[in-house]
C-alpha cells in the first residue's frame, strides 16, 4: 500500500463527504477536494475509462491510503459509506423509504460496523450517514434508476450516468442534476 501524505489527506477531511450524484454513487470525475479525474465530455472509450478510473484509484490512494482499486481497508482514512447506502436502501427493508428514517441510519451504521474498513470512528458519523443517505433519496424522489440489492457497482455504468447528468445540465453536478 502506498504512504498516506498527512498533510494531503487532511486537505481531504476539510471537506464534506460527497452526496450521490446517482444512485450508483458519487462522482467519478473529481474528488471532494475539487481534484479532476477526466472530462465528462470526452467519449468513455474502454482506454479512457481505464485512465480515468487509474487516476481515481491513484488519487484515492494517497489521500486516503485505499486499496490498488481506490476502496476502503481496514487502516485507509475513508469508509464504504455510499456502499453501505446503497446496500441499506436497495434491501427489501427499505427498497421503498421515501423519508430518512432512524432505522435507515442505524442500518448503515450497522453495515460500516460489520464490514470494519476504514476510519468511521469518527465525530459527526451521524450526521454524515444522514445527509449522503438523504442525498440518495434525493435520487430516488427523482425517479433514478437505483442498482439492485447488492448489485456489483461497474464503474463504466456508473461514469456514464454521471456524464449524461453534467451534459443535460451543461456543466458539473453535486448531486442528481443539481450543480
Amino acid at each position: 500500500m502506498q504512504r498516506k501524505d498527512s498533510s494531503f489527506v487532511d486537505l481531504h477531511f476539510a471537506f464534506s463527504v460527497l452526496r450521490f450524484v446517482s444512485p450508483f454513487g458519487p462522482s467519478v470525475y473529481r474528488c471532494k477536494c475539487g481534484f479532476v479525474f477526466g472530462d465528462p465530455f470526452k467519449t468513455l472509450t474502454p482506454s479512457y475509462t481505464l485512465v480515468l478510473k487509474d487516476r481515481r484509484n491513484t488519487h484515492f490512494r494517497k489521500a486516503f491510503g485505499a486499496d490498488y482499486n481506490g476502496y476502503p481497508t481496514a487502516t485507509s482514512a475513508h469508509y464504504p459509506l455510499h456502499r453501505a447506502i446503497q446496500r441499506v436502501m436497495t434491501s427489501p427493508k427499505f427498497a421503498k423509504a421515501q423519508t430518512l428514517s432512524e432505522d435507515i441510519v442505524q442500518a448503515v451504521a450497522k453495515y460500516l460496523k460489520k464490514k470494519s474498513k476504514g476510519n468511521f470512528y469518527l465525530p459527526g458519523l451521524r450526521g454524515t450517514i444522514e445527509r449522503v443517505a438523504q442525498s440518495y433519496l434525493d435520487c430516488r424522489h427523482a425517479k433514478m434508476k437505483e442498482p439492485e440489492h447488492n448489485e456489483p457497482i461497474d464503474f463504466l455504468k456508473k461514469a456514464l450516468i454521471e456524464q449524461g447528468l453534467i451534459k443535460a445540465n451543461n456543466g458539473w453536478v453535486d448531486a442528481w442534476g443539481t450543480k
